[in-house]
């Protein structure tokens, strides 16, 4: 412990309400550590360290706050009437947002004057659009705030491109295209440029200029870019392959056998013979397959690809020999006698059962055939496998079919048969009922009102609509109707969670959360992903968080209202976080009053050393101890958690619609905040950061 200063003498009895009341907070902090974390009193501890770490954090908690006061909005009073323009960096629209407080007075030419004198200060000189200036003024005075776009760039028009006049014979079915020294084969008709445009500020757009057509001077040919024309340097047969124009000499034809990998098949490549050479032959072909054997191939597919070759047609990877595939069996299968419902994903469908009733047929597998490869090789099939079913509780296997041996709901996952008890309400749920605590399945017929509390050890269907209510499954939750939370709603789900729509609840699934509708103002967390598919699929203020994908048609709304959405992080690990950085800080406090009692304990056991004060100077440094070491082992798990708060697969936002401005994507630490609206987007990670890719 570092060395005390002396101070002047005080008496026991003038010790601060601080230490009485840090020993009270002390106890209470005491009490509630496991035992293995509470040190004896003579416990070496490296307090020094301790300390340092402690103030580190500490120091990182309080800038944070600082940060989050610093960027608390501050109200603004506007003067009427307020007149903002907003420009966008692209300077491609500008958008003119007006105010006129109730009881002003005012014309609308006097209005529109001040409309243009500001577009004007902020450097508007462009693209004035009349009719909506004329709309923007006449919405304002109408309903006291509007906002609309008044201005747009004016758009460069793309140059000509280029083209190529040819001077030769494209294409000959009879006869190869031969030309001698200096023949011009193709000239070139240049690109223009295009007619720029203008931004809203008065700015040059650049036009795209047009782009020349790609051919380049190849082997026996010279481009004059004076006369912009491809001349023939040497004579010879004009051919043009990858926008390479060429003037090749004579020459005999050649071929390439190709045989794959998996020796299924064998392909032919053909080179025709150029002026005077001579042509690939159907005995040379022949030869080099049995060569390579390939006794037995197609022969008219070989003669085909020569007699192309010959007429000048280059053949590339023709098929010419297959080999005969293995053909494949057929797993064994599980036939099911029971009629399971065709539900929505994610919906739980319940089945009831009777003993004795016959669930499933098991069917045993096929085998399949062997093949041959093009060298007459032998391909045995893939093997087979028989149907794999497992059994639980209430399911067993009787002659190849699977019986129940009692009644109840049947419960199919994956190869899993069981049968479980349900606990079924035919009627509404209030909070006039007792807390229900099952371990077991349970449905409810009707809606779930408020302040009721429902937990199932299974799954939960509700037929109806959920209020302000607590209620938490192991297993999925499937709601018909939505959720109305109130900002009191609670509801877990182990499995994936099911609902029309959810507003002002706080909703968390281990595994999928897929709604119809809307999310508005919600807390949502799942997982693996979040799902609003549906036309009207919009999340509207509140906290999506999911460890995976969220994709939803609409975010945000034009209003700006602030909306997070966020993938790539566990939510429950970030949690586990936020409670002991939380547990840190009340630590925090109880200390520095621990320390300023020991300080004061100190300063009158050097004038006085009363054995009343001996003894809580030993208390209250054994407390100091023991939360010292708390705070050594809660930061060892801290840093265990944040390796896991990231999971492996890559994260992934999608828009089906448009996101607008005003809301946040966050995938794992990156953070992008939406200026503008984007529709039909991919958020995605990248090496510099979020990107922004086009929906496929």
């Amino acid at each position: 412990m570092k060395p005390m200063k002396e101070t002047s003498r005080s008496s026991l009895d003038t010790l601060s309400g601080d230490l009485a009341e840090a020993v009270s907070l002390a106890d209470e902090l005491v009490t509630t550590l496991p035992q293995e974390n509470v040190p004896e009193s003579g416990a070496e501890i490296d307090e020094e360290a301790l300390d340092q770490e402690l103030d580190t954090l500490f120091r990182e908690l309080d800038r944070e706050k600082r940060v989050s006061l610093q960027r608390a909005p501050t109200a603004v009073v506007a003067a009427p009437p307020r007149l903002l323009v907003l420009l966008p960096d692209s300077r491609a629209e500008a958008f003119l947002h007006i105010e006129v407080p109730e009881g002003t007075s005012l014309k609308p030419e006097d209005l529109r004057a001040l409309a243009e004198n500001e577009l004007r200060n902020q450097g508007v000189v462009a693209g004035l659009i009349e009719e909506e200036l004329s709309l923007l003024i006449h919405e304002a005075l109408e309903n006291g705030i509007a906002e609309r776009c008044v201005a747009r760039q004016v758009e460069p028009e793309p140059g000509k491109d280029g083209k190529i006049q040819w001077k030769i014979p494209r294409k000959t079915d009879k006869e190869p295209i031969l030309v001698a020294v200096g023949k011009i084969l193709a000239e070139l008709e240049p690109a223009e440029p295009g007619r720029p445009g203008t931004t809203v500020t008065g700015d040059t757009l650049p036009a795209p200029p047009g782009r020349n057509p790609t051919l380049i001077a190849g082997k026996g040919v010279r481009f004059d870019p004076r006369r912009r024309s491809w001349i023939a340097v040497a004579a010879g047969r004009v051919l043009v392959s990858d926008n390479v124009l060429m003037v090749v000499p004579h020459q005999d034809g050649t071929f390439h056998l190709e045989i794959s990998s998996d020796g299924m098949a064998a392909y032919l490549s053909v080179t025709p013979a150029q002026g005077t050479g001579q042509p690939v032959s159907l005995e040379s072909v022949a030869a080099e397959l049995r060569s390579r054997g390939v006794s037995v191939f197609d022969e008219e597919a070989v003669r085909t690809a020569i007699d192309l070759a010959a007429g000048g047609q280059m053949i590339t990877r023709r098929i010419i020999a297959a080999g005969k595939p293995a053909e494949p069996g057929r797993d064994g299968t599980v036939e099911m006698l029971v009629a399971l419902p065709e539900t929505r994903r994610g919906s739980l469908g319940l089945v009831f059962v009777h003993e004795g009733e016959r669930l499933a047929r098991l069917h045993p597998p096929v085998p399949g055939k062997g093949g041959r490869d093009v060298r007459g090789r032998e391909i045995p099939p893939p093997p087979v496998r028989d149907a794999v079913v497992s059994c639980g509780d209430g399911v067993e296997i009787r002659d190849g079919v699977l019986v129940a041996t009692k009644g109840g709901h049947l419960l199919r996952r994956g190869d899993l048969f069981e049968i479980r008890d349900i606990l079924e309400y035919p009627r509404d749920l209030k909070a006039t009922e007792e807390p229900i605590d099952f371990d077991g399945h349970v449905a409810v017929q009707g809606s779930v009102g408020d302040n009721v509390r429902l937990r199932a050890r299974g799954t939960i269907a509700i037929n109806g609509s959920v209020g302000a209510a607590e209620i938490i499954a192991e297993g999925d939750i499937e709601i018909a109707g939505g959720i109305a939370g109130r900002d009191r709603a609670r509801i877990v789900a182990g499995g994936s969670l099911h609902a029309l729509y959810a507003e002002r609840a706080d909703i968390r699934a281990g595994k999928r959360i897929l709604l119809e509708r809307a999310a508005l103002n919600a807390s949502l967390s799942a997982g693996e992903g979040i799902e609003i598919r549906s036309e009207k699929g919009a999340i509207i203020g509140g906290r999506t968080v999911a460890g995976r994908s969220v994709t939803a048609r609409t975010v945000g709304t034009t209003m700006g209202t602030p909306t997070v959405i966020r993938a790539g992080i566990r939510a429950e690990v970030k949690e586990q976080v936020r409670e002991i950085d939380g547990r840190l800080i009340k630590i925090r406090n109880v200390l520095r009053k621990i320390q300023t009692g020991l300080n004061e304990l100190v300063r009158d056991l050097k004038v006085d050393p009363d054995e009343v004060k001996r003894m809580a100077f030993r208390e209250l440094t054994r407390r100091k101890i023991g939360l010292l070491h708390e705070i050594k082992v809660s930061l060892e798990k801290r840093a265990l958690l944040l390796k896991k708060i990231f999971p492996a697969e890559e994260p992934v936002i999608e828009i089906l619609d448009k996101i607008h401005a005003g809301c946040t994507i966050e995938l794992r630490d990156q953070v992008m905040e939406v200026h503008t609206p984007i529709s039909f987007a991919r958020f995605k990670l990248g090496p510099s950061g979020i990107e922004v890719l086009p929906l496929n």
